[in-house]
């Protein structure tokens, strides 16, 4: 499948079976950047690697894109406030992974 139609596909499937983070996702633009090892998001874009998306289901790709939009919604890029990097990156995606697992996304 091409990517960019899994990734459309994710994002319907996303919106409607988890409208809250469906609705998120819709704000942000995705491209592939295949500088990425994974995923990421600047709070404009969602960056996708190509190969790793390829080896994703839809449902762990509806997980991706929930991850990266709490990192949005929860403002995660403004409260690092000088904060190591890598320990705050780590901590906040434990914070938001947990909140996907508890809420069944993907």
């Amino acid at each position: 499948m091409d990517i960019m139609k899994k990734i459309t596909k994710a994002r319907i499937q996303l919106l409607l079976h988890q409208p809250f983070y469906g609705v998120l996702t819709m704000n942000l633009i995705p491209r592939i950047n295949n500088r990425e090892p994974t995923a990421a998001t600047d709070g404009k874009y969602i960056y996708f690697n190509e190969r790793w998306v390829s080896k994703l289901s839809i449902e762990e790709l509806q997980f991706v894109f929930g991850h990266e939009v709490l990192h949005c919604a929860l403002n995660h890029f403004a409260r690092e406030s000088g904060r190591e990097h890598q320990k705050w990156n780590r901590a906040t995606d434990y914070a938001v992974n947990d909140l996907l697992i508890r809420g069944n996304v993907g």
